[in-house]
């Protein structure tokens, strides 16, 4: 049986609404392609492991415990949200808006870069 908590009065007539609007649909399903397609280029060129979804998120390897990956990138105003054992250096990022993505790709694309500088010191 469905949770009948699990969703307001609100949130279904919403739903409901944006399922009718024909052209909001198809054009948010581009938009979340294209985000997520620069999301990938940022992982290949970082060369980072990563799923290749199909979904309004992205799952990569930081290569960094996801407990340092969380608290640097919440100081640049990102937040990522829990990790997901055994994939301690994973990590789950949803799909936003694109000035949300591009803010949290170049944080991503610090934190990782000063984390392997900072790896490759210690040697």
């Amino acid at each position: 049986m469905t949770n009948p908590h699990l969703f307001n009065r609100l949130a279904v007539v919403a739903a409901t609404a944006s399922l009718k609007d024909m052209t909001f649909l198809p054009e948010m399903v581009r938009q979340v392609a294209d985000e997520r397609e620069k999301w990938f280029q940022l992982f290949r060129d970082l060369r980072l492991r990563f799923t290749a979804s199909g979904g309004n998120f992205v799952f990569f390897d930081a290569e960094l415990p996801h407990t340092r990956l969380a608290a640097a990138l919440w100081e640049r105003g990102v937040d990522i949200g829990r990790a997901f054992p055994p994939y301690d250096q994973w990590a789950r990022i949803s799909i936003g808006l694109p000035a949300e993505n591009a803010l949290a790709r170049e944080s991503v694309l610090e934190v990782v870069t000063r984390s392997r500088n900072e790896s490759k010191r210690a040697r």
